[in-house]
């Protein structure tokens, strides 16, 4: 993903996943489009993602860090936000299974990318 200034490749993605047919679904996307504007301002870029979860690594390609914003099913009260760091550890036991038709979901692409060595330094979720 290249920085807003466009030299190079952004040194924090901040990614917004969801779907915008599917109700909240697309809250990861709402948050990245309220982000944006001040986001870029300091230098982070931004991305919104509605694909298959295993393009992001494409979209954090030569990113030093990347902050991934979701909806998930926790069981929580609606709204709660939950933050995994994916960085050191595999998150597959701390994410809910995927939905995706094509059984790759968000855990399953974050690990894929640990085992390629294409996974950013730092990786929130």
């Amino acid at each position: 993903m290249a920085s807003p200034s466009g030299r190079g490749p952004a040194a924090v993605v901040v990614i917004g996943i969801g779907n915008e047919l599917r109700g909240d679904d697309a809250a990861g996307l709402q948050i990245v489009r309220l982000l944006r504007g001040r986001a870029r301002a300091g230098g982070i870029a931004v991305h919104e993602h509605e694909g298959e979860p295993l393009a992001l690594i494409e979209v954090w390609d030569g990113a030093r860090g990347v902050v991934l914003v979701d909806a998930a099913r926790s069981g929580a009260p609606p709204g709660t936000i939950h933050r995994l760091d994916a960085s050191q550890q595999p998150v597959g036991p701390r994410l809910p299974r995927s939905s995706s038709t094509h059984g790759v979901g968000l855990a399953e692409a974050i690990e894929l990318a640990r085992s390629l060595d294409r996974l950013p330094q730092s990786v929130l979720l």
